[in-house]
C-alpha cells in the first residue's frame, strides 16, 4: 500500500473492538478475521525447521 506504514503498537480495546478471530496454519500462515467478515491473510516468510 502507498503511504501505509506497518502497525507500531495496537491497542487492546481497539483490537478487542475489531476482531473476530485469528487463525493459525501449519505452515505459519496467519488468517486475521474482523467482526465485519473482512479476512486477510500473512504467509510465512520464514522457513522453520523442527528439531
Amino acid at each position: 500500500m502507498i503511504g501505509a506504514e506497518p502497525i507500531q503498537k495496537l491497542e487492546t480495546d481497539f483490537m478487542l473492538k475489531t476482531l473476530d478471530h485469528i487463525k493459525v496454519f501449519e505452515d505459519g500462515t496467519l488468517m486475521v478475521v474482523f467482526l465485519d467478515g473482512t479476512e486477510i491473510e500473512f504467509k510465512n516468510i520464514y522457513k522453520f525447521q523442527s528439531n
